[in-house]
């Protein structure tokens, strides 16, 4: 087996709000017009062949079909989501998702659920749930067998208080 062979490209890619048109994100004059739209897949295209990595976790997922869609166009036969962004509208999302595209088979794929007594143990209430699902997903990766990957999306640490 060559260097080569044995090596694995692993990213992650937040896509900051894909969301496809005539769709809105969090509010209704939120989406995207064509031409941003196509910018926005160009950019996920370029970024893919660039890196070209094997497993790439994605976060800010609104529109998981066109994001399948573009990721098999690119080689990546497999991909899964373990939710669904939450419409609050007819055309308006909020919770966007995480994902995963993989050039190897996804053989298993589950949410991940906290462990109540360890967030008990550092200070949290026994109802502690993540505020954003995490995504783990085992791969039977060519040289290594299977492999569990995890996607997670951490809230932002926005101010508390705006100053002037």
């Amino acid at each position: 087996m060559s260097i080569a062979d044995s090596q694995l490209k692993i990213a992650t890619f937040n896509l900051f709000n894909y969301l496809e048109p005539p769709n809105a994100y969090y509010d209704f004059d939120r989406i995207y017009s064509a031409e941003q739209w196509q910018k926005k897949q160009h950019w996920v295209t370029e970024y893919l062949s660039g890196y070209q990595p094997d497993i790439i976790g994605f976060q800010e997922v609104f529109s998981p079909d066109s994001l399948k869609e573009l990721v098999i166009s690119q080689g990546y036969a497999y991909f899964e989501v373990v939710d669904q962004p939450e419409i609050i509208d007819d055309f308006i999302y909020k919770r966007p998702v995480v994902a995963i595209a993989s050039r190897y088979p996804i053989v298993d794929i589950n949410t991940v659920k906290p462990n109540i007594e360890l967030a008990q143990t550092i200070g949290l209430t026994g109802d502690f749930t993540f505020s954003r699902k995490v995504l783990r997903a085992t791969i039977d990766v060519p040289h290594m067998g299977n492999c569990d990957c995890y996607v997670v999306h951490f809230k932002s640490k926005r101010p508390m208080i705006e100053i002037d």
